[in-house]
């Protein structure tokens, strides 16, 4: 007896998880917040890591080019800062939070290797 369920494959699995997430990190980039005096500083292992995630799903869902994925992530953590530093969204673009997501990525982009 044939079973009608569909399978989704483990890529296709990876690019809509990847892309899900992508969505997420912009909206709550952009999404106004209170000023948070106790993250000033901290908020640097968490802009580290939540690109290294990034980098690691989209990974899983690209089989190829993985330097201009790097790149890719590289840019629109640097797009996120400006468009906080840029529109009235009570958030405040820094260019370390912007060198906190490179690192995430370059450090997934390393330990992803092979």
């Amino acid at each position: 007896m044939h079973s009608n369920t569909k399978h989704i494959s483990p890529n296709s699995f990876f690019r809509i998880a990847a892309w899900a997430y992508t969505l997420f990190l912009i909206g709550i980039s952009i999404y106004p917040l209170p000023d948070l005096h106790w993250a000033h500083g901290s908020d640097k292992t968490v802009h580290f890591f939540m690109y290294f995630f990034l980098f690691v799903l989209w990974k899983q869902a690209v089989e190829s080019g993985t330097w201009r994925l790097a790149a890719a992530l590289i840019l629109l953590g640097i797009m996120v800062e400006v468009l906080q530093a840029v529109l009235p969204l009570n958030r405040t673009g820094d260019v370390w939070d912007a060198t906190a997501n490179a690192l995430g990525v370059l450090t997934a982009l390393y330990v992803c290797r092979g």
